[in-house]
């Protein structure tokens, strides 16, 4: 099957409907090619699998390890990652459906820790760093 692969970010969702399967079957697809891609590592790869392994799967996304990286240098600016109201200005920036707000803060090794109802009030904390395993 194939799977268009020529923005930062794919919606899954839209690509399941067009090619008229299962969202849950396509990203078992798009994993196992991105297993594949990762094994091939020495010898050559098609350029889909090689694509494939160039993105993560958020959600119901498919996001670039590139858009990864510039969401990874706005949080490291300073008072961007302190409050989840403060990620939230990062995420509208990059017109993210708020499905992936989560995801990506996961991603990037942060946690919220909500005090009351608040976004404001809600600290963002760095858990870890992203490791080689999880980085894309």
């Amino acid at each position: 099957m194939e799977v268009p692969l020529s923005e930062e970010l794919v919606n899954l969702e839209e690509i399941a409907i067009e090619k008229k399967v299962l969202l849950e079957a396509l990203k078992e697809i798009i994993a196992d090619r991105q297993t594949k891609s990762r094994k091939c590592v020495k010898v050559e790869v098609s350029r889909e699998l090689e694509k494939c392994g160039n993105y993560a799967i958020l959600g119901n996304y498919l996001i670039h390890r590139k858009l990864i990286e510039r969401i990874k240098l706005e949080f490291e600016k300073p008072g961007t990652a302190e409050t989840y109201a403060s990620a939230l200005k990062v995420f509208e920036k990059f017109k993210f459906d708020s499905s992936l707000y989560y995801p990506i803060l996961e991603k990037l090794g942060y946690k919220v820790i909500w005090t009351g109802l608040s976004e404001e009030e809600a600290k963002i904390i760095k858990i870890s760093k992203i490791t080689e395993q999880h980085k894309y």
